[in-house]
């Protein structure tokens, strides 16, 4: 179970020092001052005055002013009310993985070496103003207990070494709340490309019953001997004659390769009425290119060509296949959790010739590449509000949080009050 807390685990003397701050009084020099009394409900600002936040102990210590005819004070704590201890709050965060090791093995697709890996979450600690805005004070940091990854092909591309006769998965981790901390890679484990007849039925070209030729089928598939992946369905892969009787069949294709015999038939690929055409697998990020599947002759009948078995279907063909690209296609944005997902789009090509290629689909963002948007300060904004305090006048605003996206843009956000100014005195110089 994941250990989250709302709490930043701060020092024993941050109690201590918030029962001292409550019950100080007001020294003596300060007893023919007024204190003036906060704006609005809840923990904000006393006349401008912002809270001070003791990061060290975990606490946001209120603070306000005091003021005569004479002079305006600065801001103090106020000894009437006890310090709070930040919380939890804010646009959320991801969370970070606690291995080094992991990390690096994950990123060189070594995921074996990578287990276990784990996670800790992580959160943002300030505290909430007067006016409902939270205010970040620690940025993400972390705030529970590591936690182990878990792995998924799930959602993931995989890779086909066609020439090597394997299948490479590629797979990403997940948190414990199901949320993306390390995007699609490709692992270490290979599954065996494999071709099977099972579950394919076979052709029948002239009918079936015994005596009659049958087409015999296979497919393509990726296995380990415990996890099966169908990576191409049935196509033709032989010749049979089926006399009644299972003992007296007769295979005219051998050890998978399509040789004829004294019928004269055999089976033909033809590539011509396919050109141009190229059959996208968009979870291996190819394209095939396309072939007809005919029984035609064996070339002493001259009968090539003599019946179209299938339409156009994917040729596996190393040589000729073409890639599926991934190209940038824009950014969508995440106010939520301050961050930004770079937005791909699949582009496919209809030949060798073709250099520009043409869209497939929408853009989409793949979970786990999410870059943080980077922050970029305070600006300070007048309300357009004063404050009368007898002879004094406060000129109120308000805090602008600036973000730099990773698209170079700039976004603002309200930060809450920020601390006040003297719009107007009584006559004698202010004591700020």
């Amino acid at each position: 179970m994941v250990r989250r807390s709302n709490r930043l685990p701060f020092g024993p003397t941050a109690l201590l020092l918030a029962v001292l701050l409550a019950v100080l009084s007001a020294p003596g020099g300060e007893a023919a001052a007024q204190t003036v009394p906060e704006i609005g409900a809840g923990l904000g600002t006393a006349y401008g005055c912002l809270p001070f936040v003791d990061l060290s102990q975990g606490l946001v210590v209120p603070r306000r002013r005091s003021w005569n005819d004479r002079q305006l004070g600065g801001c103090e704590p106020d000894r009437q009310r006890a310090p709070i201890a930040l919380e939890a709050g804010g646009p959320a965060c991801s969370w970070r993985a606690v291995s080094s090791k992991a990390d690096e093995a994950a990123a060189d697709g070594d995921l074996e070496s990578a287990k276990p890996p784990a996670a800790v979450p992580r959160s943002r600690f300030g505290w909430t103003t007067a006016d409902g805005v939270f205010v970040d004070v620690t940025g993400c940091r972390d705030s529970g207990s590591p936690a182990p990854l878990t792995w998924t092909e799930r959602d993931c591309p995989r890779r086909d070494d066609w020439q090597a006769g394997r299948t490479y998965l590629w797979r990403r981790a997940l948190a414990a709340d199901g949320s993306v901390v390390l995007g699609c890679r490709e692992g270490a484990a290979a599954l065996v490309l494999q071709h099977r007849r099972e579950a394919c039925a076979p052709l029948w070209p002239f009918g079936q019953g015994p005596g009659k030729l049958q087409v015999l089928q296979e497919r393509v598939v990726a296995s380990d001997g415990t996890l099966t992946l169908m990576i191409l369905d049935c196509q033709p892969s032989g010749l049979e004659i089926d006399s009644g009787d299972n003992a007296g069949k007769r295979v005219l294709a051998a050890d998978g390769r399509m040789t004829g015999d004294a019928l004269g038939l055999d089976l033909v690929q033809k590539t011509a009425p396919c050109e141009g055409r190229f059959l996208g697998d968009l979870h291996a990020r190819v394209s095939y290119p396309g072939r007809e599947w005919w029984l035609g002759g064996n070339g002493k009948e001259g009968r090539e060509g003599y019946l179209k078995l299938t339409e156009c279907v994917p040729d596996p063909d190393p040589e000729r296949m073409l890639p599926i690209l991934e190209r940038p296609a824009g950014w969508r944005h995440d106010p939520a959790v301050r961050a930004s997902e770079p937005l791909v789009q699949l582009v496919g090509f209809t030949g060798p010739a073709d250099d520009q290629g043409m869209a497939i689909g929408a853009p989409f963002a793949e979970p786990g590449r999410a870059l943080a948007w980077q922050h970029a300060g305070f600006q300070t904004q007048a309300t357009g509000q004063t404050v009368s305090l007898g002879c004094w006048r406060i000129a109120l605003q308000r805090r602008l949080e600036s973000w730099r996206l990773p698209d170079g843009s700039t976004r603002l956000f309200d930060g809450g009050p920020a601390e006040a100014v003297v719009a107007g005195g009584c006559g004698s110089q202010s004591k700020w």
